[in-house]
């Protein structure tokens, strides 16, 4: 039987189902939470949603969105930017994991601030093997012939428009609302906090429960709008060599923005896609 929830709870509760509340404020009341009630699990999932993830597998899914992956070719004249479908991605970064999802390991502070700030989208570059992705696209296009020799690929990012973000940030307020749902419906009577048992059974339920991703379709990256769908997650082709070590360490991710691509560029570069 349960009671309505007081005190610290009854603040989240009521905080979540008002859209002037902060996430950020919120989950630093999780973690005050966690510390009443002994859940260290409670804390780690505020405490990383507010600080950023120090690694993908620490993830949870509804952190990886489907995004397009592009490039962007440098020479002594000109730059310019190219989305790179997975079928065209060299086989070693293919396998790898980077056709499926783009990490988003940002604070959800941070993410707010991107949004409220207008921007029309971000790229998300994983710095940590920046270099990795570079030789390997460069060396696909020396292979292929695909760039003059004059010019080269001087990074790799994923371009995740503000409307995913958005989707982002709706799925951890979500996902907050059912652990409280979980919490209230299991409080005891009389008491105002839940147990330690109580609260690591509802970031389970609630994690394990978050299982959608946003995938992007059609996505036009010199107007910065897109098309969204959401399918369930698929899991990460099993790499080898370096990029599995790689992937086991962790990745750092980084946000930042691009300039948008001058249409009718490739063409006059006589740019062609890598084949297979």
């Amino acid at each position: 039987m349960s009671t309505k929830p007081s005190g610290l709870l009854a603040k989240i509760q009521a905080g979540v189902l008002d859209e002037q509340t902060s996430l950020s404020s919120l989950l630093q009341m999780c973690i005050v939470l966690g510390g009443h009630t002994g859940s260290e699990k409670l804390r780690a999932w505020a405490r990383e949603e507010i600080n950023g993830y120090k690694s993908v597998d620490d993830m949870p899914e509804y952190r990886k969105v489907s995004a397009a992956l592009y490039i962007r070719v440098v020479s002594r004249m000109n730059e310019f930017t190219q989305m790179i479908p997975p079928a065209q991605m060299p086989p070693r970064v293919r396998q790898a994991g980077y056709a499926d999802a783009a990490p988003i390991a940002a604070g959800v502070g941070e993410l707010e601030a991107f949004v409220q700030g207008g921007d029309a989208e971000i790229s998300i570059i994983d710095t940590k093997n920046q270099s990795r992705l570079v030789a390997e696209f460069n060396a696909a296009a020396d292979a292929q012939g695909a760039l003059h020799p004059a010019q080269s690929v001087s990074v790799v990012y994923w371009s995740v428009p503000a409307i995913i973000i958005k989707g982002l940030l709706v799925r951890v307020r979500t996902t907050l609302a059912e652990l409280v749902a979980e919490l209230v419906s299991t409080l005891p009577v009389g008491q105002d906090l839940p147990d330690k048992a109580s609260a690591d059974r509802a970031i389970h339920l609630a994690i394990e429960g978050s299982g959608n991703s946003v995938t992007v379709v059609g996505h036009q990256h010199s107007e910065g709008n897109a098309t969204v769908s959401t399918v369930a997650p698929q899991p990460a082709p099993t790499a080898g060599g370096w990029w599995k070590r790689l992937r086991k360490r962790g990745w750092v991710v980084a946000l930042s923005t691009f300039v948008a691509a001058v249409v009718g560029v490739f063409a006059w570069l006589g740019w062609k896609p890598w084949e297979g």
